[in-house]
């Protein structure tokens, strides 16, 4: 019997990070398919990061919240300003987050 989920260090979350090409953006998604608010620790390096990013969201109230058709959707993508890359991010419930910052 395993102790400890199998999975990677930011378990039950699933997180990539990607630069731009040209390197002038740092792109950061995380997924918490979970049930649970998680919080996750930003540890950027390697690159210094403009103040100022965007977030894009997608949270859903439940599991079994969906969208009907004619009606205002109960699940949407809400597009956030962020101040700056934050240390620790704060992830809803069963939510998808993208994050965007400016390479300095």
């Amino acid at each position: 019997e395993c102790a400890r989920p199998s999975g990677s260090a930011t378990y039950p979350l699933d997180v990539l990070a990607a630069l731009s090409a040209d390197r002038k953006k740092l792109t950061v998604s995380v997924v918490n398919p979970t049930e649970s608010a998680q919080d996750f620790a930003l540890d950027v390096t390697g690159v210094q990061l403009a103040p100022g990013g965007k977030l894009w969201q997608i949270a859903a109230p439940s599991v079994n919240t969906v969208n009907v058709a004619g009606q205002k959707p109960a699940i949407a993508v809400v597009e956030l300003m962020v101040r700056e890359a934050p240390n620790n991010l704060k992830v809803p419930p069963i939510s998808v987050n993208v994050y965007e910052f400016d390479v300095r």
